[in-house]
Formats: C-alpha cells, structure tokens, sequence
C-alpha cells in the first residue's frame, strides 16, 4: 500500500474520532468525514465531510469545523506522529445529495421492477 494512502487513511480515521466528540454534540445531523487528501509534503491536507440534514446544519458544520481547526489540528498531532501536522481545509462532500436526487428522479418516472 502507498505510504500517502495509509497516512491519509491514518488522518481520516483520527479525524472521524475528534469529530465525534468536538464537532457532533453541536449538531443535530449525522456527519461524517468522507475523505482525506494530504500533499506529498504533508503541509497540507483537504478534508471533504457530508452532512445528512438541511441547508442550516450544513452551515452550521461547515462553520464548526472552520472554528475548531487549530484544536483539531493539535489533537490530531497529539497522537499521529508525521513530520509535520497538516494544516487542514474542510469541504463539504455533496454526493449524498446528488445520489438522493438521483433516486428521486428515478422514482419520479415510476419504472416498475420486472
């Protein structure tokens, strides 16, 4: 396996733990982190979550991560060890949102299963 794959992999599962207990009490949706991209120099790292709710909690989300960036970072390197601790940038993922709107149209022409 490619060493960047498994740091990313390493990254996204530490977030997922943070997030949980940082981000998650405030919001009343379901979230999860989805991806994480780190540069080869590991200075960076763009992470893409979705949010299952409205339009309000994925503001609120978005929001959320933006204000706690810095002490997400910092238990991030707390317990990964790297060179260096990427810094992070949040997107929202928006997938679900395409697949459910795809399921709607499908839904809408009324095909019955043969």
């Amino acid at each position: 396996m490619d060493r960047m794959v498994r740091v990313n992999e390493l990254i996204k599962r530490e977030l997922g733990r943070i997030v949980e207990y940082l981000i998650c009490p405030e919001l009343d949706a379901l979230l999860t982190v989805t991806d994480v991209n780190t540069s080869p120099d590991l200075h960076h790292a763009n992470v893409t979550f979705s949010v299952y709710g409205d339009d309000i909690q994925k503001s609120k989300a978005i929001q959320l991560f933006r204000d706690n960036r810095i002490e997400m970072q910092h238990e991030m390197s707390s317990h990964i060890r790297l060179k260096y601790t990427p810094v992070l940038h949040f997107a929202l993922d928006d997938s679900l949102d395409k697949a459910d709107r795809i399921f709607k149209i499908l839904d809408d022409l009324g095909l019955e299963d043969e």
